[in-house]
């Protein structure tokens, strides 16, 4: 229990000691005190306590002493006990010495700090109180707060809370042991400093006074939407920011970008020195400037205008051009009605081409592989936009012959043409390099067949790598003539013989299509049959048989369109002896003249087989 009564000692303890030989000062609790601190206004009780050796011995009488200047009471003097009064804020040395033989002294360091809050005095810079102080809008004041306990100790940085009275300006920091307060507009007021509810002071009387114009405070919300009025208050306000009543205008509004509405505050649109009204922006994004020039100073304003509604879009690229089976890869971006982009928009538009052969997007990507130019539309919300979209054909990977398979007449010509395509079909120009092996064929695709008939042929035309190539069959040409087997000479006259006769074109290839008959002639006009039956094939294989004997007979072949051939020449001789004829027939003479007869035998055909009167017998019927 700690002690209550300084004159008594603990119960069990000697209240004199007696044989002690060391001496030491304690509290009530019997704890050494050798340096202790205590507050300004409290006491504490001390205790003269004997040693022998570290053992106490029990308590001793002594007589209790404080220095000198040391604004503080000890009572009593003497005794085993005493009271330390702290007052003063400083160190008090306490000692106590024993009344015995030989003298024993102990002390104790008492350090006395200053008590609670109990009076504040606002002071400037020189230390002196703060009176009463004039000061234009904008300059500033340094404050400081002495405060003190009840015992009159200054307590050293002892934080307030600062306010102004009046609402003439600020100070900073509100809370610490001192402040600066400076003048925003003008009027009477004062600086208030507050330890607790009850304890406070305040500076004299502070007069604020204002300037002539310095700037505009321009009041806008953080955020407005381009195209749509806002909320704008603009003052013009001194250097204090003190509102300038007499300022009534003109002035003109600005910005960077876009438009501004209104342009001209005119003269007379601000009321004591303030105008409120309604400002449109139409260029969108953050720390969008507004400029108030008037008075001869110029100010401005940040604010952040979001886009309007959505207006319009647009799908870039806007026209581009791809190769066959190349992605082309499109996005969207929404606007509103000033050109402010309201972002991109991709993910949420419908792409299409159209014609729909131009092929179909796949999100934003379409791999179109028809070459041609293709419109492609974006669809947002109800909001479209086109692009133009050029497909060229990719690299050549085929070529075409034409015509293919190409039927041409032996030594007649054929313009043949390339084309290329690419792996789409789509059409890529061509500058082949051209061969065949059943002819000639120039640069420019003209064909020159060979003159024999020939089936299998190619005509080639060659780009690079690629290589295309159409058949080419050579065909017989039109009748140009007829052939005839040869005859052989002599023929006899009446008898047949075999005549095989081809249809030729000029180059003597068979006109197997020639399937007509043709007329038969000979030199000798008796030819027979004077027609052939159809050709087949282009021949045509029977007998003839002429009957007139002669010789160098041609034959001639007429046949249509008046194409002809003729034979070798060969001899027919006469048939087999059928009659004879005497000549002459008849005759008249003299009795006793004389007459000479001849004989001539022909064949059945009245060829003469020749003269025959020496192998003839004349004779004369009775």
């Amino acid at each position: 229990m700690p002690r209550t009564k300084p004159v008594q000692a603990p119960p069990m303890a000697p209240l004199f000691a007696g044989g002690a030989t060391g001496l030491r000062i304690e509290d009530a609790s019997g704890n050494p005190i050798v340096s202790a601190t205590i507050t300004s206004g409290q006491s504490l009780a001390l205790y003269a306590m004997g040693l022998s050796g570290t053992v106490t011995t029990g308590y001793e009488v002594s007589t209790w002493t404080l220095p000198s200047g040391v604004n503080g009471t000890i009572t009593p003097l003497v005794g085993i006990s005493t009271t330390f009064q702290a007052i003063t804020a400083t160190t008090a040395i306490i000692t106590a010495t024993a009344q015995q033989t030989p003298t024993l002294i102990a002390t104790a360091t008492l350090i006395v700090v200053p008590g609670p809050v109990a009076s504040l005095v606002i002071t400037e810079s020189g230390g002196g109180e703060a009176g009463d102080k004039t000061l234009l809008v904008g300059e500033s004041w340094a404050l400081y707060a002495a405060a003190y306990d009840a015992n009159n100790n200054l307590i050293a940085g002892q934080a307030v809370t600062w306010s102004v009275n009046g609402g003439i300006g600020t100070v900073s920091p509100t809370v610490g042991p001192t402040t600066t307060f400076q003048a925003t507009t003008t009027g009477l007021g004062s600086v208030q400093a507050q330890a607790s509810t009850s304890i406070t002071d305040a500076t004299g009387t502070i007069t604020a006074t204002g300037g002539p114009l310095d700037h505009f405070a321009i009041a806008v919300p953080p955020t407005a939407t381009a195209g749509l009025g806002f909320s704008t208050v603009i003052t013009a306000q001194d250097a204090g920011d003190q509102t300038v009543l007499t300022f009534s205008g003109p002035a003109t509004l600005t910005t960077s970008d876009g438009l501004i509405t209104p342009t001209t505050l005119p003269d007379g649109s601000f009321s004591l020195g303030v105008w409120t009204g309604m400002i449109t922006l139409t260029y969108a994004g953050p720390s969008r400037p507004i400029t108030v020039t008037g008075g001869g100073v110029t100010s401005t304003a940040f604010i952040t205008i979001e886009p309007g509604s959505l207006d319009h879009i647009i799908i870039s690229p806007s026209s581009t051009t791809v190769t066959a089976g190349q992605p082309a890869t499109y996005t969207a971006e929404a606007f509103d009605a000033y050109d402010n982009s309201r972002g991109d928009v991709t993910a949420q538009t419908t792409f299409t081409i159209a014609p729909a052969s131009g092929g179909s997007f796949v999100g934003n990507v379409v791999t179109p592989t028809t070459a041609a130019t293709w419109t492609v539309t974006g669809t947002h919300s109800g909001k479209v936009d086109t692009a133009t979209l050029t497909v060229q054909a990719a690299a050549l990977t085929t070529i075409t012959v034409s015509p293919d398979p190409a039927y041409v007449w032996a030594g007649h010509t054929q313009t043949f043409t390339a084309s290329g395509t690419d792996a789409y079909g789509n059409p890529v120009p061509v500058t082949p390099t051209w061969a065949t092996n059943g002819g000639t064929i120039n640069s420019s695709g003209l064909f020159t067949a060979q003159t024999t008939v020939a089936s299998g042929r190619r005509v080639t035309a060659t780009q690079g790598s690629v290589v295309g190539y159409a058949v080419v069959n050579i065909t017989p040409g039109p009748l140009h003539h007829f052939a005839l087997s040869p005859i052989t000479s002599p023929q006899t006259a009446g008898v047949t013989f075999t005549l095989v006769i081809t249809a030729q074109d000029e180059y003597n290839n068979v006109v197997t299509s020639y399937v007509e008959t043709a007329t038969l002639t000979d030199s000798t006009g008796t030819i027979s049959p004077t027609a052939t039956g159809n050709f087949s094939a282009g021949v045509w294989s029977g007998s003839a048989a002429i009957t007139r004997a002669q010789s160098a007979i041609v034959i001639t072949v007429t046949g249509k369109e008046g194409k002809q051939g003729t034979s070798n020449a060969f001899d027919v001789v006469p048939a087999a002896l059928d009659h004879i004829v005497v000549s002459p027939a008849t005759a008249v003479i003299s009795a006793g003249e004389g007459i000479t007869y001849t004989a001539e035998a022909f064949d059945v055909y009245d060829n003469s087989r020749g003269d025959v009167t020496a192998q003839t017998v004349f004779t004369i019927p009775p």
